[in-house]
């Protein structure tokens, strides 16, 4: 911590669960921020009807969940990232209401880490029509599981099953699991190798107001256009 205050010197601002943050033509609404979530819904966000049965599990690390969750619009594209978010936060957030909406691109929380993260009722509530998976070759998307292999393809499946999906991205191939079982097609996935030898390719959205957007796979050049619901 004390590294990262001598680099940010003055510019470091805190945010805190409701804040706005205008960006250009960008709203950036904070929705949680150490520990603390918004208190009334945002983006159409209404009573979820999955919390009579949702699965619920003790807090996770105490560093976790006091993540910073964004969720930045711009016209009809929406994007949310909820950083290292757990399970229970997950459901805080959803239960009874679901308080943010649904959403156009998701990036996962904890790298896809899904035994302690992605839970159900959250997911499939918010509905997002593009995932971004922010996962390592060996880290999230099922990592931390116990049996690699099965855990893996059942988070991949989890997030396969969300309504109305229409794609996922992975930053990286799972090598926990390398096949077709627990990964996106190779067009999709940014980057194959170690850690030690990956070469950083890197996944891009491009959004406009109307509601258009693309997703651009540095490693291929592949790409593929969306309209945002």
């Amino acid at each position: 911590m004390d590294a990262y205050l001598r680099v940010c010197g003055d510019k470091l601002t805190e945010v805190a669960a409701g804040d706005r943050i205008p960006f250009g033509d960008v709203m950036v609404d904070v929705v949680a921020s150490n520990g603390e979530l918004i208190d009334a819904p945002i983006n159409g966000g209404s009573p979820n009807p999955r919390r009579a049965t949702a699965e619920r599990k003790d807090q996770a690390s105490p560093e976790n969940q006091r993540s910073v969750g964004v969720l930045f619009s711009y016209g009809r594209f929406t994007f949310f990232d909820l950083g290292d978010f757990n399970w229970a936060k997950e459901i805080e957030l959803a239960c009874p209401v679901n308080l943010v909406g649904e959403v156009t691109l998701y990036q996962t929380s904890r790298h896809a880490a899904f035994d302690a993260a992605g839970a159900p009722t959250h997911l499939y509530a918010i509905k997002p029509q593009v995932v971004v998976v922010k996962n390592g070759p060996r880290k999230g998307l099922g990592g931390t599981s116990p049996g690699f292999d099965e855990g893996m393809t059942r988070h991949c499946w989890r997030i396969a099953a969300s309504p109305d999906l229409e794609d996922v991205w992975q930053g990286h191939r799972s090598l926990f699991a390398p096949g077709p079982e627990g990964n996106v097609a190779d067009e999709r996935i940014a980057n194959f190798e170690e850690s030690d030898q990956c070469e950083g390719h890197w996944l891009r959205a491009s959004f406009a107001a109307d509601g258009g957007f693309s997703m651009f796979n540095s490693r291929n050049g592949h790409s593929r256009e969306y309209t945002a619901r």
